[in-house]
């Protein structure tokens, strides 16, 4: 019966939130400026608490037990291990709810790893930062009426990505001037319209071309090489930033004869397991993980290419077939017959 006593008034000791909100994959919270300071709840229906949700496979959060009011709350959950999101969406529950302390924005936003889940840095956000105070098993998610007013309160459109975000204030032309490298070969001038984002869908995203490509960056004197690092058992896709060896001896007949992203032997790795916000991109210089690389003048992008790649190639080889293919900002220069 003490116990009992203690529950109840453990219960009564807790804040109720002053508004609250169903949570929908994807759509952003509305407006939070009335809520500041307060506290608001999110309900979370059971059929999204696991890793095939999209939003917590994509890392779609970013801070550190501050968080973006545009943060993923499935992923806010797990990364302040208030629920631990597991392959199998739960079936005993109908749902949780997340009780979030609503305050202004920040201007930083740090990236931290915990539960296994990494989170995004950003700067200068203009929403609202969460804070997860706790979660609560729900039996149910509410009356056909709460969950028509709870879902009435949420915008009608998806949220906007922070990589549309980033890049909706300009749009860069490609500049097509054909420069040589440095093993004297035609190759792209460097601009911030090849690399940068073409659209809002992320298919036209840089990040997302390097799933098949692989771009490399010159200064007057050395070559570097960007490339995806797909994850495996679980861990996330991430970046490797290498210096390319002896690069003026890496012309397209030697080049043809290695896999894509180039092996260890071939290069001096000066990072690895980047995030893609590691990589900020500059009119003529890149800052990788905080360092700075200058003079960035050429670029050229290259398909991936594997060891199955190779050795069919060289059987085209053998039959007087290939022509190897390089790719040059959005199109292709065949060299060969």
């Amino acid at each position: 019966e003490e116990e009992e006593e203690e529950e109840d008034e453990e219960d009564e000791e807790k804040e109720a939130p002053v508004e609250t909100f169903l949570y929908r994959p994807g759509v952003p919270l509305p407006n939070l400026a009335p809520y500041v300071h307060k506290l608001i709840e999110v309900r979370i229906a059971a059929e999204y608490l696991s890793m095939d949700n999209k939003f917590f496979q994509k890392r779609h959060i970013w801070g550190n037990d501050l968080y973006t009011s545009d943060s993923d709350l499935v992923c806010v959950l797990h990364h302040t291990g208030l629920y631990k999101v597991s392959p199998a969406a739960p079936k005993d529950i109908e749902g949780l709810g997340i009780f979030l302390r609503v305050s202004k924005g920040r201007n930083s936003y740090t990236s931290t790893t915990r539960q296994g889940l990494r989170t995004r840095r950003w700067n200068n956000y203009e929403g609202h930062s969460i804070k997860a105070e706790r979660c609560e098993e729900l039996m149910t998610l509410g009356s056909k009426e709460e969950i028509d007013a709870m879902m009435r309160k949420m915008p009608s459109s998806s949220a906007k990505s922070k990589k549309s975000r980033h890049h909706q204030m300009r749009r860069f032309i490609p500049d097509v001037t054909l420069m040589f490298n440095l093993s004297n070969e035609p190759c792209m001038k460097y601009t911030l319209g090849l690399v940068a984002d073409k659209g809002l869908e992320h298919d036209l995203w840089t990040s997302f071309r390097l799933k098949k490509d692989v771009i490399y960056l010159e200064t007057d004197q050395q070559r570097f090489e960007l490339s995806l690092e797909r994850g495996h058992d679980g861990s996330y896709d991430s970046y490797r930033w290498a210096r390319v060896l002896n690069p003026y001896q890496m012309n397209n007949s030697v080049m043809s004869q290695q896999v894509i992203p180039l092996s260890p032997k071939l290069v001096d790795v000066v990072f690895d397991r980047l995030d893609w916000e590691d990589i900020e991109w500059g009119p003529n210089s890149i800052r990788v993980k905080g360092q700075l690389f200058p003079g960035i003048v050429r670029a050229q992008f290259l398909s991936i290419k594997s060891e199955e790649d190779l050795a069919s190639n060289h059987q085209l080889n053998l039959n007087g077939e290939q022509k190897d293919s390089f790719v040059l900002g959005e199109s292709k220069l065949i060299l060969g017959v």
